[in-house]
C-alpha cells in the first residue's frame, strides 16, 4: 500500500473517531432521557392501576388486578417507553463498538505506516 494512501487512511480514521466522540454526547443524552421517561411512565401507570384509574387495557378488565400482578402489567402497558429506552441503550453500545473497530483499524494503518517507513 502506498505511503500517501496509508497516511490518508490514518487521517480519515482519526476524523471518524473525533466524529464518534462527539456523537457519544448526544447518544448518552438520548439514553438517559429515554430511561428516565420509562421509569416515570411506569410509576405513573402503577399509580393509576393501584387507584383504579385505568379501568381496562387492550379490551381486558383492569379493575380487579392483584397487587402482585400490577408491576408486570404496568411494564406491558409501558412497552413503547421500554422499547425507546432499550433502543437508545443499544444505539449507545453500538456506537462504542464502532469506535473500537475504528481504533483497531487506525492501529493497523499506523503499523503499516511504521513498517513501510522502515523499508
Amino acid at each position: 500500500m502506498e505511503l500517501m494512501a496509508v497516511s490518508r487512511k490514518i487521517e480519515d480514521k482519526i476524523a471518524l473517531l473525533e466524529q464518534g466522540r462527539e456523537s457519544l454526547k448526544d447518544k448518552v443524552t438520548v439514553l438517559v432521557n429515554a430511561s428516565a421517561n420509562y421509569d416515570k411512565q411506569l410509576a405513573i401507570t402503577l399509580l393509576k392501576l393501584e387507584n383504579k384509574a385505568i379501568p381496562e387495557w387492550e379490551g381486558q378488565d383492569c379493575s380487579k388486578l392483584a397487587k402482585s400482578n400490577m408491576k408486570k402489567i404496568a411494564e406491558g402497558m409501558c412497552w413503547k417507553y421500554k422499547l425507546d429506552a432499550d433502543t437508545a441503550d443499544k444505539q449507545y453500545r453500538l456506537t462504542l463498538t464502532r469506535l473500537e473497530c475504528i481504533k483497531q483499524e487506525l492501529n493497523g494503518f499506523q503499523s503499516i505506516n511504521k513498517y513501510s517507513g522502515d523499508i
